[in-house]
């Protein structure tokens, strides 16, 4: 037997949960089950230098210890990986639940003992199958050593059963790992009891008083004003009153009626979109608050959007729900414009009666799926918020406005969330304004309401979403839809597959299910190079013309190009497929700074001298060897304009640090020579190309099918749908480069005469994967089966 570790280690426990029932359904199965089980963890534990204590000590648990707590965080990552791509035998799935804890050891007769055990086992008992979680003094000493993957999420105070002092838990977050789970099994989980708001004035710079309510504790959360609000009503409004209980339990959550409704002044002569702004910066002045996140709910959204790109210093953080960034107004149909006018007529004649009919037609688009409670609630509250009047007035100025422009100058994180089936602001309109900020972060949710409602299931999912990005503790996502409503195939994937990114398969599965034909050239912005978003589209369509052009004009003018890319974005294959599709003969000289030493970028940038017709030169990781002073020094007198050259010369020079270009700017900014170069650069050939969305990695895999099955001499008309949602949801598929030889593979497993790419095609006989996909998917998206996507070039 092993010599035990003394001193100070880290102990791992560990159980599977739910093991007596698995015992009792499964009794024949289980005992080679857990000799499975039994050998993944010890198997772990021994290649990342432990020692296992007691194995089945406990029940179906395993007992570890470790010299480094490095070791010990690596061991439960490694198992976890490995239990949750176990293929167990049919109807049993293993779920372990996982904890560490760092202390003295206490050691007896080959055996652990003491106050640092029993801590260990009560942390264990409060986690959940398939979580690890740590204890405050494990995350202390791994937090600055973590295995590459791994992060700590800080999930509060929690009481341990029979332990006087509470614990600081941590959970354990890989990409591979599931990372949702129900709040954790403690004592006392901190439940706080409901706060009351604080209700203030303040006044407008046009002397207009508003009126804004405070409530919660923590970093303040600004909430732009949207249709509409009063403070008080609101407050116990069964639609309104779940969002500022929740959103004020980790933040200071600060509210106003916007001008002409609730309890600020309804007599005022500016509804304009710019005093409601103005009105937003009087009540952050008012409160003196130097820097807070800023939440933005339908028109309110521009208007946070606004003030972001205003002063971007005091907004650490923006969210966006069911926001959109244009109204119609002025490029409607006929039949909108005069449904808008119906509707500004019922307002007039009806907003103010107690018969709620005209109001009625509002509630329905907003919360459709709303009890007849609260729609009666809804219907009440836009009566006692403003007049008829101040109703047709703030009406016409929300449908005016306009903030597209403003988008692309919005620097600070964002987050963007909508509603997939939203009948008041479209979804497309959400898709929008993601594309338009630089490097927002979008989330689809699956609901019909403009207006989240308690009860439904993208609720959780919204403030889980809004937690993580702010910082906060997530929420737990309910496994099931509510008792009562039968769950859509969209949203049963909670207690099915774990993947890396659970909205990713939301995402995908609401676009295939609903996808029969694809025209790749629809997509198109360079032969080969395609993005689902329309707006990303242009931008690169841009880019290509401004290339273009530079290519075109005399050898003394310089076009130099920065483009920000977001890793597998397909920027090179972007630059390659423009050069090759323009006419004439082009000279196009590649380069990855990266990986060259200064003499031999040096040598390499000469190319660029030759006189011989016009040369695109491709700099690719311009931002690559920060601690080094020559890379900006040798390029820049090629980036000058009074360069001599009998022929145009243009330069593309792209990256990927940071966030966004102008974080990439900055960075290149405070190198040597990094201003001098960033100002050969003129503003208009600065390109942002975003990371490869759902969509996008649809299009690639299609069009890779399509090219594949012309090499071999096979034309692929059609693609399984199941086909197409494995390649959107695997981890291991996210660039063009992986997806080209995924593609190769199963053109070449197609049976002669067919003209088809099934599920089955995508892997090789006997995979095992195949199987276990296809058991893991099938509750989640077996209706795509046997349906096929059309597509053409």
């Amino acid at each position: 037997m092993a010599d035990l570790p003394v001193g100070t280690i880290t102990y791992m426990f560990t159980d599977v949960e739910g093991s007596t029932r698995l015992w009792q359904q499964h009794h024949l199965e289980m005992r080679n089950v857990m000799a499975r089980h039994d050998s993944i963890l010890t198997s772990a534990v021994e290649a990342h230098s432990g020692t296992v204590v007691r194995a089945r000590g406990e029940g179906d648990s395993i007992f570890a210890v470790f010299l480094r707590a490095t070791d010990a965080v690596g061991a439960t990552c490694a198992a976890q990986q490995l239990l949750l791509r176990e293929p167990w035998a049919e109807g049993i799935v293993i779920k372990v639940r996982m904890a560490l804890h760092t202390g003295e050891s206490e050691l007896r007769e080959h055996d652990y003992y003491g106050a640092v055990v029993n801590r260990c086992a009560r942390l264990r008992s409060i986690a959940h199958g398939g979580q690890v979680v740590l204890s405050q003094a494990t995350a202390e000493l791994v937090q600055d050593t973590l295995p590459e993957g791994v992060q700590l999420r800080d999930i509060g105070v929690h009481r341990l059963q029979d332990m006087q002092r509470s614990e600081q838990v941590f959970q354990l977050l890989h990409p591979d790992l599931p990372s949702e789970f129900p709040p954790l099994k403690s004592q006392d989980r901190g439940e706080k009891k409901a706060a009351e708001q604080q209700i203030r004035f303040c006044t407008s710079s046009d002397g207009v008083n508003i009126c804004y309510a405070t409530v919660g504790e923590g970093p303040p959360l600004v909430k732009a004003p949207n249709w509409l609000s009063h403070l008080e009503y609101d407050w116990r409004s069964p639609v309104w009153r779940h969002w500022w209980e929740e959103l004020s339990k980790d933040h200071l959550l600060i509210r106003f009626d916007q001008r002409g409704c609730g309890l600020s002044d309804w007599s005022v002569e500016d509804m304009s979109f710019e005093a409601r702004v103005s009105d937003l910066e009087a009540v952050v002045d008012a409160l003196e608050l130097e820097r807070f996140a800023l939440l933005g709910i339908s028109q309110g959204g521009a208007a946070a959007a606004e003030y972001a790109v205003r002063h971007p210093e005091r907004v650490s953080h923006l969210v966006i729900y069911g926001g959109y960034p244009q109204s119609l107004l002025g490029i409607e149909t006929q039949e909108e414009s005069e449904e808008r006018e119906a509707l500004l007529t019922l307002m007039r004649l009806g907003w103010g009666r107690e018969n709620p009919a005209y109001r009625q037609v509002f509630t329905a688009n907003f919360i459709p799926d709303a009890t007849e409670g609260q729609m009666d609630s809804f219907n009440e509250l836009q009566r006692v918020s403003v007049s008829p009047e101040n109703a047709v007035r703030i009406a016409v100025e929300i449908w005016s406005q306009d903030v597209l422009d403003r988008l692309p100058k919005v620097t600070v994180p964002t987050l963007v969330l909508h509603g997939r089936e939203d009948r008041q602001v479209s979804f497309e309109q959400g898709r929008r304004m993601a594309a338009l900020i630089p490097n927002a972060h979008f989330v689809p949710l699956d609901s019909k309401n403009h207006i989240l409602l308690e009860s439904e299931p993208a609720w959780p999912v919204f403030l889980s979403e809004v937690r993580r990005f702010l910082g906060g503790p997530p929420t737990a996502q309910p496994s099931a839809a509510p008792t009562g409503r039968q769950p859509a195939a969209a949203e049963r994937f909670t207690s099915a597959i774990q993947v890396k990114d659970k909205n990713v398969m939301r995402e995908a599965y609401s676009l295939i299910d609903g996808l029969d034909s694809v025209s790749l050239s629809r997509f198109s912005v360079v032969p080969g190079y395609a993005r689902f978003d329309e707006v990303t589209r242009n931008v690169l369509k841009d880019a290509r013309q401004e290339i273009a052009e530079g290519l075109e004009r005399p050898g003394r003018n310089r076009e130099n190009h920065l483009f920000w890319a977001a890793p597998g974005s397909g920027k090179t294959y972007f630059v390659q497929q423009t050069v090759a599709s323009l006419p004439g003969s082009i000279n196009y000289l590649e380069i990855n700074l990266a990986g060259c030493g200064e003499t031999d970028f040096l040598s390499l940038l000469d190319n660029t001298d030759n006189d011989d017709g016009p040369c695109l030169c491709f700099i690719d990781e311009l931002d690559a060897k920060p601690e080094e002073t020559w890379p900006y020094e040798v390029l820049l007198p090629r980036l000058d304009a009074a360069l001599e050259r009998g022929a145009p010369l243009v330069f593309v020079m792209a990256g990927s640090s940071g966030s966004s270009i102008e974080e990439m700017k900055q960075r290149i900014g405070v190198r040597p020579k990094g201003t001098d170069l960033l100002s050969r650069i003129p503003g208009t050939n600065e390109h942002q190309i975003p990371a490869m969305g759902v969509g996008d990695r649809l299009l690639v895999a299609l069009t890779h099918f399509r090219e594949a099955g012309k090499e071999s001499g096979k034309m692929v008309r059609a693609v399984e749908k199941l086909g197409l949602y494995y390649v959107a949801v695997t981890p291991g598929l996210a660039n063009a480069r992986q997806l080209r030889e995924f593609a190769v593979r199963a053109v070449e497993r197609i049976p002669a005469g067919e003209d088809r790419i099934k599920y089955d095609n995508l892997f090789s006989p006997g995979d095992l994967e195949n199987k276990v996909f296809w058991s893991e998917a099938a509750p989640v998206a077996g209706d795509l089966v046997n349906r096929f996507v059309a597509v053409e070039d």
